[in-house]
């Protein structure tokens, strides 16, 4: 009950101005309470009410005036303000009121229109009056009512979260509180735990982790994460992370632990990290390179994959800029699509092969087997490469040797040990014609050849079949068997040879040509018996003819002007030289010589050459000569293109018999750079034309093969042409033929250009070329007429000779001492010793030797390998005394 107000004793014998002033006192101090204070007499009349009163209630605070009853209070109240437990029972309200004063009890508390709650506490007073204090209790009564639900929020959070936590006191280390999941973790129940402190429980199987835990808690005030072992109630060791901190509740510090059961975890781990291993194992040991692409960067290689692509170290590997640059340039495109298109959900191949780049450079053939993966969260691209180099070159290498079966132009066939057929190429078909026609794996050897033979397909199996099935499957039978015969006119060859494993393989070959090729070998090496006899018969004539030239000179200086005799010789030395031209014409098709170009006038050349080509053709035969109308020049061996000129003007005239006209125009060709079969540029063009026979396109298409000729057996060698192309090829130049059955042929030949003739002095005899300072000579030679003439010569010029007729009587003059200014010596002598031997040992005495050459032959193979350090000179005989003098005087004067 409250304490009711009773008279104090302090105010006995007080004035009234002291109990004024103390009541003045009172009045505010109780003006000064936060509380709503107001106080009626004991009948129930308004005495007083402090200015808390009035803010309490601001929408009754004018009507409020002392001597009003409780009741009309009560009702000005209601009136003004909304009552939740008087609403709709407003009379009632007041009655209880009125009663409940009379009679004060434990304060109550009047919830509001708005949610505004009072608290209010009425006393009595010792006059039987009463006194009502109010208090809003709003705030209070909300932040109670936050507090009990955040603790229920709590305490639900608490034994309801799934990790296992635990409260202790921290001064006792006794156990406050435990949730379920602590209980259900660790096999407990709450009564078995709660009050018991965490030594009693021995939940720690290593205590030596409790001194740890408990010293890092008290050095931080926390634990973040602590791993350590509990053991459960049966004793089992469980794998834990600790999480702890103090807190301080109800004024008591506590110790808050959050434990989580990780041992499943942690086994879960071991066991990943097992398999991790496992797999890391399996991928290290792979024989493929295994590659992680990632944003088209490489984010995983394995060591195969460092050593296939060629790098130092997976390091490097790694740190290339893009998985492209493993891709020759080629590649790139289509592997990059593949990729994407296996990012974006499309179906590129999952295996394909492309030439990868390693580091130095080096291009190799690899076969890629690509998926995707979740690689750290990202999708990439997981990658196995083989290096196929060697499968692709084995692979190229059976397809070369598989095409080079099928477009070999032998026909092949392939029999295993019981003569069944395993392979044959097409040629081999073709070879066996109807009989090939349905060949197939698998056909039998002997049938085959009957079916040859019932065909007559063979010349020498006619009339015998039966015996030459035989024949041929015994043959066919040894080891190796090799043998020509004629298909159906036409020689063939076939050749057989035994497998070790019983297997036969056949080669058929089409040798109709090769045999006409033989025969034409045959001829062609008779002929050049024949032109190596003419070469030695022209060489001995050349030496007659200069001994005949060098009298017939000699004679004709000996005689005065005007003699008669004089015109006669003139005409035997012109008839000598006429001679002299058809020797050289002798050895031009006696040996193959080196090309000696010359600037010349193409016109000044063609008139003698045409000279020549009238000896030659038959009176039948009109030949005309066009030559060009401007002066032109090329650079070509003269004697080479007369050579040419010679053939084709042959050719013209086996082509006419019964006579025709054979015409050489001479002119002027530009090239254009369109021309795909002559290099762009200027050009002298040669063109012969005949009006013979002409030639049919399969004719046409062989000309210039050697050995190939439509002339009858004995009558040509087929190389004409073939000699004529070369030189023309040899001198930069191009040559095409055009001809028709019946519309004749015409041969064009396109030889550079030259801009104009090299400078060359006149060769002319001046006086100053006869010696005048008696310069010595050393002549060898060993035709004695010839070494006579010679000398003659020599000494006409006003030279001192010294004579030798082989190569020791040589070697004996230069060791004698005697001067010698010139060795002027034959290419071929006897008894072993040639002129190049005598002319080395000569320079070898003597640096100051110079050296001429002389021949019947126009060139000669001795003196090509003398080399540009030997520059020799060569005069070929027979030679006018004017022209050894030139030579003699250009020798001594290089």
């Amino acid at each position: 009950m409250p304490k009711l107000i009773r008279p104090s004793s302090r105010h006995a014998g007080k004035t009234k101005d002291q109990l004024i002033r103390e009541l003045s006192l009172l009045e505010d101090a109780v003006d000064a309470i936060p509380e709503a204070f107001v106080s009626f007499d004991d009948q129930d009349r308004l005495v007083y009410f402090n200015d808390a009163y009035q803010k309490l209630f601001p929408s009754i605070a004018a009507a409020l005036e002392p001597g009003m009853a409780y009741r009309e209070l009560l009702r000005v109240q209601l009136s003004a303000i909304s009552l939740d437990e008087a609403a709709g029972r407003e009379e009632a309200w007041i009655e209880e009121s009125i009663a409940r004063r009379r009679s004060p009890g434990e304060p109550t508390e009047q919830k509001f229109s708005g949610g505004q709650l009072i608290q209010l506490s009425q006393h009595k007073t010792a006059s039987d009056g009463s006194i009502d204090i109010r208090r809003d209790v709003t705030d209070l009564r909300e932040a109670e009512q936050a507090r009990r639900q955040s603790e229920e929020g709590w305490a639900a959070l608490f034994q309801q979260s799934p990790s296992a936590m635990v409260l202790t006191e921290t001064a006792s280390a006794r156990i406050l509180a435990v949730n379920d999941a602590w209980c259900t973790t660790w096999g407990y129940s709450h009564d078995e735990v709660i009050g018991k402190r965490t030594t009693e429980m021995k939940i720690w199987h290593d205590v030596s982790q409790s001194a740890v835990f408990y010293e890092e808690l008290e050095r931080l005030g926390f634990v973040e994460s602590f791993e350590a072992t509990y053991l459960t109630k049966e004793g089992t060791p469980r794998k834990t992370q600790v999480a702890a901190r103090k807190v301080v509740l109800n004024g008591i510090e506590q110790l808050l632990s959050v434990v989580v059961d990780v041992t499943e975890k942690r086994m879960a781990e071991q066991a990943l990290a097992q398999s991790e291993q496992h797999f890391r194992n399996l991928i290290e040991g792979s024989n493929q390179g295994i590659t992680i692409i990632v944003g088209g960067r490489i984010a995983f290689a394995n060591e195969m994959a460092v050593e296939i692509f060629g790098y130092d170290s997976r390091d490097a590997l790694i740190a290339i800029e893009s998985s492209l640059e493993l891709v020759a340039p080629e590649d790139r495109t289509r592997v990059l699509a593949y990729r994407n298109s296996r990012l974006t959900g499309g179906s590129p191949p999952i295996t394909y092969e492309f030439k990868a780049l390693q580091q130095d450079g080096t291009v190799v053939w690899m076969e890629n087997h690509i998926t995707t993966i979740t690689w750290h969260g990202t999708t990439a691209i997981l990658i196995f490469s083989v290096d196929i180099s060697e499968r692709k070159s084995a692979a190229a290498a059976i397809e070369r040797f598989v095409d080079a079966l099928e477009f070999a132009p032998q026909g092949i066939a392939l029999w295993d040990a019981d003569q069944r057929l395993i392979y044959h190429n097409k040629q081999y078909c073709e070879f066996l014609g109807p009989a090939g026609e349905n060949l197939a794996p698998g056909a039998d050897l002997t049938d085959l050849h009957r079916q040859i033979a019932a065909l007559e397909l063979m010349d020498d199996s006619i009339g015998r079949q039966e015996d030459w099935v035989i024949d041929r499957v015994r043959e066919l039978a040894r080891p190796t068997s090799d043998r020509r015969f004629r298909r159906r006119g036409r020689w063939h060859q076939r050749s057989s040879q035994r497998l070790p494993d019983g297997g036969l393989i056949i080669q058929t070959n089409d040798i109709d040509d090769l045999v006409t090729a033989e025969e034409q070998l045959r001829q062609s090496q008779k002929m050049e018996a024949v032109g190596q006899l003419t070469g030695g018969i022209a060489h001995d004539f050349n030496n007659l003819l200069a001994v005949i030239l060098g009298h017939l000179e000699l004679a004709a200086d000996g005689l005065p002007d005007g003699s008669q005799t004089k015109p006669m010789l003139a005409t035997a030395i012109s008839a000598t030289n006429r001679g002299a031209e058809l020797i050289h014409q002798l050895l031009a098709f006696s040996a193959k010589q080196t090309l000696k170009p010359e600037t010349l006038d193409i016109n000044g050349h063609l008139q003698p050459t045409t000279d020549m080509l009238r000896r030659v053709l038959d009176e039948t035969i009109e030949l005309n000569m066009n030559a060009a109308p401007e002066q032109l020049f090329c650079t070509v061996d003269p004697r080479h293109l007369e050579t040419a000129l010679l053939n084709l003007a042959i050719n013209a005239r086996d082509a006419m018999p019964d006579g025709g006209r054979l015409t050489i125009d001479a002119g002027r060709a530009e090239i254009a750079a369109d021309d795909n079969n002559i290099a762009p540029g200027s050009y002298v063009k040669l063109t012969v034309t005949d009006t013979g026979a002409g030639m049919p396109e399969k004719v046409l298409s062989r000309v210039f093969e050697p050995f190939f000729t439509t002339k009858d057996q004995g009558k040509g060698t087929g190389l004409g042409l073939s000699m004529v192309y070369g030189f023309v090829k040899q001198s930069a130049g191009n040559i095409a033929i055009h001809s028709k059955p019946g519309q004749g042929t015409k041969v064009t030949i396109h030889l550079p250009r030259h801009d104009g003739p090299d400078v060359v002095a006149p060769a002319t005899i001046e006086a100053d070329a006869v010696s005048t300072v008696n310069e010595s000579i050393l002549l060898v030679e060993d035709d004695g007429s010839l070494l006579e003439m010679a000398s003659q010569l020599l000494r006409s010029l006003g030279y001192t000779v010294h004579e030798a007729g082989d190569g020791p009587a040589a070697f004996e003059l230069l060791q004698s001492g005697i001067p010698i200014d010139l060795l002027l010596t034959d290419v071929v002598l006897p008894k072993g010793i040639n002129g190049p031997d005598i002319a080395t040992y000569a320079q070898n005495m003597n640096s100051n030797i110079k050296v001429l050459f002389m021949s019947g032959y126009n060139e000669h193979p001795m003196l090509n390998d003398g080399g540009p350090d030997k520059p020799f000179a060569l005069i070929n005989k027979p030679f006018r005394k004017a022209q050894l003098a030139r030579e003699i005087r250009d020798a001594l004067h290089k």
